[in-house]
């Protein structure tokens, strides 16, 4: 009998105290032709919200202990040997794969051999010194540079000349 404390509120497959029935609900149907009443039971879980002790089998020892069927979850406190033993062989179950990887987000061996061979074959490619690209010449420059202003001139129209201010008026 594994004896376990909730730390906080769960859903759980119980054995009713009074009756020794797992927990069920039952959907009835009546067919309207036959009068035949269809009835399925289905077993549900129970909410224990409250701080309760459930156990995996009925004792005499502990009668107020509320029983419970399935697996233990990681938030329930073992009280016993037997529990702590059902925890230590779920707990592998329990750990999450992303809890396991390094958390700044180290490499192995393996790939940090291969992120030096790729920076060392593409240091090999790379130049070593910033490469100077013919430019455009200065008079290329100064005609595209007048060619922009005529097109802007033509874009505005009549708009684009500064208007002058009226006598006696600050702008």
């Amino acid at each position: 009998m594994a004896r376990f404390r909730l730390r906080c509120g769960h859903y759980l497959n119980i054995i009713d105290n009074y009756s020794g029935e797992p927990i069920e609900w039952v959907h009835e149907e009546t067919d309207r032709t036959s009068g035949r009443t269809n009835r399925k039971k289905f077993q549900v879980p129970m909410l224990l919200d409250a701080e309760t002790i459930v156990t995996t089998k009925a004792d005499k020892a502990f009668p107020t202990d509320t029983v419970f069927f399935g697996e233990p979850t990681p938030d329930m406190e073992p009280l016993d040997e037997e529990a702590e033993e059902l925890v230590a062989s779920l707990r592998e179950k329990w750990e999450h794969p992303i809890d396991s990887l390094p958390a700044q987000g180290g490499m192995n061996q393996q790939e940090q051999a291969f992120m030096q061979t790729m920076m060392e074959s593409f240091a090999k490619v790379l130049p070593q010194q910033p490469q100077a690209v013919a430019g455009v010449s200065v008079e290329e420059f100064n005609a595209l540079k007048a060619q922009l202003e005529e097109l802007r001139g033509l874009a505005l129209g009549p708009a684009a000349a500064p208007a002058a201010a009226p006598a006696g008026r600050r702008l």
